[in-house]
């Protein structure tokens, strides 16, 4: 069928103004057909490419009917055809394990086509492994969209021979993940004008990916403590892990790419980054309950309802987010098929070669071993992983608990005296005290509004708006749908480590050597138990966030002091930095919070020592519900709003809209409200964790130049 879009037009977007790529993300149907016995067949594939036709109406079109939002295939080393094919031209071909084959879109300009595939042979023989060839993939533009033929790249493969210093297996295709991390690097850092036009879909000994057009902050973050005796001095060749510019299914894949070359398992790798539900609150195995809490110490889960199937060649692994939200249903039939998908009927089977149907429930996960032709359930992976390291002996030999480090001497009381002057200098209004702070003090839950806003925008307003008003929250739209943040608690949780991450490519007692506290929001007493905090090797040091108004370009000048006083304290051995703005008065005003915490958090990742320290905020400035989630959004650990808990304090010592109430309800009401509040935020874009949302900056800044978020 021919496309009957005729428009002269070619989507070749600017990333400049509103638009951007990174939010261009792909159809969201899974499916998989495999032998459970390992043997392979042209039939599989053409049975997966039905599933891949049945699965179109999950995927969108615009104008142009022929054009859809991206599709792909994944399916182990043909070799019987590989070795035809490039026999064909010349290229032979060796045996299978001692070959890879990258399958790549090219720039369709010749000039520029060449210098990418002069890049990869380059990069190839400099790892000392043997480059073998091109081949052109065949292609048919004529049945694809007219958007889709206009921007279509030249597809290629290419072959990469293994060396004989280079052993079979795990090894070799570690040195193909190396070598196309490094073709990234350099084509990323190349002046192509049609730099994105290129891209490795696949470089592997055991798969190959045929595709069409179709919390990553952290993971930078953690690229400088990256040690393997695997790679050696090789390990710096792996980063950036994840890839700029990618689809969210893309970056997941580098993570995973990651945790695999670090030695772990498939299922180990996949528990890490989508564990199940493991609160207090949820009965579970101790063992089983102790991985979590130990890999917690080490990545965020990476949250939002999915169902993801991955491979490594040999074995298939499928998990379901903890919500649950996306279904995941598969059958096995009598001539030993495995059919499984997003929905049912992806595959036509008959009903008397059907030999069982089931689904896989919420945190669950399944695994397939080819090479033992069995399918291996959730609790008997889960339990075999479980048992391979003492995980919650480590967690109680070196993990610190907030609640239970010793009462300080001396707590920050209400300086009454001050507090309005203090109140004024952070923006403080009546509506705050009267629309926010009251009902929170009182309800435990954040105000209910309606009919909208009419505030007008931070950038056209002339009350010096807090920095935090020009924020916005996104929420959750087309395929990430949000959570009901009352409905599933269950699911939901604050916890969170604060402290020194370590490698993430190994184990050890070590690693979980970090404070945990139950939520983000914490009293002036817990604060001073975090100031005077030094156990297990983890101790705080507090950084000041005042500056002379006075000074000429004092406000710049203090943000580069507390970055520098930052990565001094880091090199000190500190392993949580307290941001405090507590000291305003006539000679001194604060550093917006936000911005330095965001500075701050920003500087670290630059630097490479974000991941050896945890960051508190001690600050008078927020006290909205959204206030807080934008500090933990840009890598807070801990907030103490401590003017809100003066402020309070006063409104009941002065019988001021808090009446019949005393000081400690007020202070465990407000948190218990801001609990709620984040949580639905968080909720509204389908993330369940603070974990995973700390850090992510899920915000949109309204008229903020780009270097400020």
């Amino acid at each position: 069928m021919s496309s009957s879009y005729n428009k002269d037009y070619t989507p070749r977007l600017s990333t400049d103004g509103l638009y951007s790529p990174v939010f261009e993300h792909e159809a969201c149907g899974v499916g998989l057909v495999a032998n459970i016995r390992g043997r392979k067949s042209h039939a599989v594939i053409e049975q997966g490419l039905e599933v891949l036709i049945n699965l179109g109406h999950r995927g969108a079109s615009g104008a142009d009917p022929e054009t859809g939002d991206g599709a792909g295939i994944i399916i182990q080393m043909p070799h019987e055809f590989v070795a035809a094919a490039f026999g064909g031209i010349g290229i032979s071909v060796p045996e299978l394990g001692s070959y890879g084959v990258g399958m790549t879109f090219l720039p369709r300009d010749a000039e520029e086509r060449s210098r990418c595939e002069a890049a990869v042979e380059r990069i190839v023989a400099a790892e000392g492994q043997r480059f073998l060839g091109w081949r052109d993939v065949p292609a048919s533009p004529g049945r694809i969209g007219t958007l889709s033929a206009r921007v279509m790249p030249t597809i290629r493969q290419f072959l990469v021979g293994r060396s004989e210093s280079t052993e079979s297996g795990r090894d070799f295709e570690l040195r193909l993940l190396v070598i196309r991390k490094q073709i990234e690097k350099a084509i990323l850092g190349d002046d192509l004008s049609a730099q994105s036009d290129f891209y490795v879909c696949s470089l592997s000994s055991r798969t190959i990916v045929y595709k069409g057009l179709g919390n990553i902050n952290w993971m930078a973050a953690r690229e400088k403590n990256f040690e393997s005796d695997i790679f050696g001095d090789d390990v710096g060749k792996l980063t950036p892990i994840v890839t700029p510019l990618q689809s969210d299914t893309a970056t997941l894949d580098n993570a995973l790419e990651a945790l695999l070359a670090s030695g772990r398992s498939l299922d180990h790798s996949m528990m890490m980054l989508i564990p199940e539900a493991w609160g207090d609150h949820i009965p579970m195995d101790q063992a089983k309950k102790g991985f979590y809490e130990f890999h917690s110490s080490m990545m965020e889960p990476w949250d939002g309802p999915a169902l993801v199937i991955a491979t490594d060649g040999d074995n298939v692994c499928a998990v379901l987010d903890r919500n649950g939200l996306r279904p995941c249903r598969y059958l096995v039939t009598t001539d030993d098929i495995l059919v499984m998908g997003s929905e049912t009927g992806v595959l036509d089977v008959p009903v008397e070669k059907v030999l069982y149907k089931e689904r896989i429930y919420p945190g669950r996960m399944f695994m397939l071993d080819t090479e033992r032709g069995e399918i291996v359930q959730d609790s008997e992976l889960k339990a075999n992983l479980s048992a391979r390291r003492p995980y919650g002996q480590w967690l109680e030999d070196n993990m610190v608990l907030l609640e239970d480090l010793p009462n300080p001497a001396d707590v920050h009381g209400t300086d009454f005296a001050t507090l309005a002057r203090r109140q004024a200098a952070f923006g403080y209004t009546l509506e705050d005290l009267r629309v926010i702070l009251e009902p929170m003090a009182l309800t435990g839950a954040d105000p209910v509004g309606s009919m909208g806003t009419d505030v007008p925008l931070a950038i056209m307003s002339d009350q010096s708006p807090v920095l935090f008003h020009y924020f916005r929250q996104r929420f959750a739209q087309v395929s990430n749908p949000p959570l009901d943040s009352i409905r599933e608690e269950l699911i939901t949780s604050t916890r969170a480590m604060i402290g020194r991450e370590r490698n993430l490519f190994d184990e050890t007692p070590e690693h979980c050597r970090q404070l945990t506290i139950k939520e983000p929001f914490i009293t002036n007493s817990d604060l001073e138990k975090i100031r005077e905090i030094d156990v297990n090797g983890i101790s705080s040091k507090t950084l000041s966030m005042l500056f002379d108004p006075e000074e000429r370009g004092g406000l710049r000048a203090a943000m580069g002091r507390l970055c520098r006083e930052a990565s001094q304290a880091i090199e000190e051995g500190y392993s949580i930095l307290i941001l405090s703005d507590r000291g305003v008065d006539s000679n001194y005003a604060p550093i917006p919070s936000l911005l330095a915490t965001a500075g701050v958090h920003h500087h670290l990742i630059r630097e490479g020592t974000r991941t050896r320290c945890g960051l508190v905020v001690e600050s008078g400035e927020p006290r909205d519900i959204a206030h807080l989630a934008l500090l933990i959004g840009y890598g807070a650990g801990a907030i103490n709003p401590y003017l809100v808990f003066e402020s309070m304090d006063n409104m009941i010592r002065e019988d001021y809209f808090l009446t019949s109430i005393d000081y400690k309800t007020a202070e465990k009401n407000f948190i218990k409200g801001a609990h709620k509040g984040v949580v639905k935020i968080m909720a509204k874009m389908g993330i369940s964790t603070i974990q995973s949302y700390r850090g992510a900056q899920i915000i949109r800044g309204r008229r903020t130049r780009r270097r400020v978020h």
